[in-house]
């Protein structure tokens, strides 16, 4: 095994490094910044947009600090051929990996052998996340990426679209609270605020919502649905979370703004995605009539003793 740090200067006068490790003919880089994995990851990730859009979003976003947090790439010569992360925010914190090569994912388990870093958990690609958290990992969920390429038109509904501003941050806070209760209880499986604490953290919400795309949908002034649209920077948008309160679904809300704000990516010649839950069956059964083609699976796996709760 061959170490080193390379430092070099980005933000300003701000110093980051990363440390490369090389084995079998892989090398094993580490990143501590996002504006790091960027630079060096940015075209592989504009070439394989599918199969790295969550990398992407995440790598787009800022820093995390007090927790473990990396990015990791994995090459064969002069070319990346896969990348991994650790950037969720909450515990226990498990990593991310796109689909990998036996040998590429043999190299990374090694890489994080070599750190001292054994995950308790992975998300991604459903077998290579699997193998990744370990033998005995069980799945705590199994989830459907998909991609789109032409809008199918549903009814339209009364009402009309704005983009959601400061002043819509409890709102937001509260829905995304409910969005979180209700799609667990739909995929039958028990709600666990604990998991998903920063996704209706205030000030997070405050900052996304800084930041744009975010949308609500009105009905004679009052907000019926909400739908988010996140930006990787690399061409790609990705679509979630969709929530209509439960007194306000039926009404076609949702389908219609998913397959608008779908329409204006594409208009703006940049690929749109999003994820459902399999175990969710009517969320499915949404996008694919609107037009949404599922191209891959992905899973959650966590290590024996470790829970997304832990």
């Amino acid at each position: 095994m061959r170490g080193r740090v390379a430092r070099t200067a980005t933000h300003g006068a701000q110093n980051v490094s990363h440390v490369t490790c090389s084995l079998g003919g892989y090398e094993r880089n580490f990143y501590e910044e996002p504006a790091e994995f960027r630079a060096a990851a940015s075209e592989y990730l504009k070439e394989h947009l599918r199969e790295t859009s969550v990398l992407a979003t995440q790598a787009n976003k800022p820093k995390l600090e007090d927790q473990p947090y990396w990015f990791a790439t994995i090459t064969d010569g002069d070319d990346i051929v896969g990348a991994a992360m650790r950037t969720k925010p909450t515990p226990p914190h498990p990593a991310y990996v796109q689909k990998l090569r036996p040998a590429a994912l043999a190299a990374l388990q090694d890489a994080l052998s070599e750190r001292g870093e054994k995950l308790p958990g992975c998300i991604g690609h459903f077998e290579t996340a699997k193998a990744l958290a370990g033998p005995g990992a069980r799945l705590e969920m199994h989830s459907r990426l998909h991609f789109f390429d032409e809008v199918v038109w549903p009814a339209c509904p009364a009402g009309e679209l704005r983009a959601a501003t400061p002043d819509d941050v409890d709102l937001i806070v509260d829905w995304r609270r409910q969005f979180v209760h209700d799609s667990e209880e739909q995929a039958g499986r028990k709600p666990c605020e604990k998991r998903y604490a920063a996704f209706f953290n205030a000030a997070d919400v405050a900052e996304r919502l800084a930041r744009g795309g975010h949308w609500l949908w009105e009905v004679d002034g009052q907000p019926v649905h909400y739908t988010a649209v996140n930006d990787t920077g690399l061409g790609l948008k990705r679509i979630g979370p969709v929530f209509t309160p439960a007194a306000e679904r039926g009404q076609g809300y949702a389908a219609w703004v998913v397959a608008t704000l779908t329409q204006d990516i594409l208009d703006d010649g940049e690929v749109a995605t999003l994820y459902t839950d399999r175990a969710n069956p009517v969320s499915n059964r949404v996008y694919e009539r609107i037009g949404y083609q599922s191209v891959g699976d992905e899973g959650e796996f966590y290590a024996a003793g470790c829970s997304a709760a832990s």
